[in-house]
């Protein structure tokens, strides 16, 4: 955890070939927080890749996990800045507040749609390959909680079929809520 004045900074020693992720994964501990990052030069150097500078995957492992990302700033990912996976087995997404992603070559973010119920309101996206959020991109592209998606100032881009259902860590019905102003492609 960096601070604002003294934030943590990742960048590839050659400016000419990207890093490729930071990865969090199976077995993360409850309520890890990234906070006050800078990631530049991420994301691998292959913008046809489903990779990202920054990647939460498979969190299933530890079903309370509820990492926290806040402050956290992406500059030139060869691919997508954020990639969210998420699955029935998470009873929470990750919590993603405050990110800037800069010039990446694909979407700012790819995720699955039950990741997207963490997105906070107060992200903000510039120059990127296409200017959209990316959804459903595997078989967990389904939303087993509540989940409010949040008008972000670009649009959702659906590119797999997406499905609301309950599983056995939410037994009762699931509600998806769009907020005024957000646009489905």
């Amino acid at each position: 955890e960096g601070t604002a004045s003294q934030p943590i900074v990742f960048s590839a020693l050659d400016p000419d070939i990207n890093w490729d992720q930071i990865l969090l994964a199976i077995d993360l501990l409850p309520n890890s927080i990234m906070r006050h990052v800078i990631l530049n030069d991420g994301g691998g150097n292959d913008a046809g890749e489903e990779t990202a500078a920054l990647e939460f995957q498979d969190i299933n492992g530890s079903p309370f996990a509820m990492p926290m990302v806040d402050h956290v700033t992406l500059n030139r990912s060869g691919s997508y800045g954020l990639y969210l996976q998420h699955n029935e087995d998470d009873v929470s997404p990750p919590s993603v507040t405050n990110v800037t992603i800069n010039d990446s070559a694909n979407a700012p973010i790819l995720a699955d749609a039950g990741a997207l119920g963490g997105l906070g309101g107060t992200n903000s996206f510039s120059n990127n390959g296409v200017e959209r959020i990316e959804v459903g991109s595997g078989l967990n592209s389904g939303i087993f909680q509540h989940a409010t998606w949040q008008d972000h100032g670009i649009p959702y881009e659906l590119t797999e079929g997406i499905y609301v259902r309950t599983t056995g860590l939410t037994p009762d019905a699931v509600r998806w809520t769009l907020d005024p102003g957000v646009t489905l492609l």
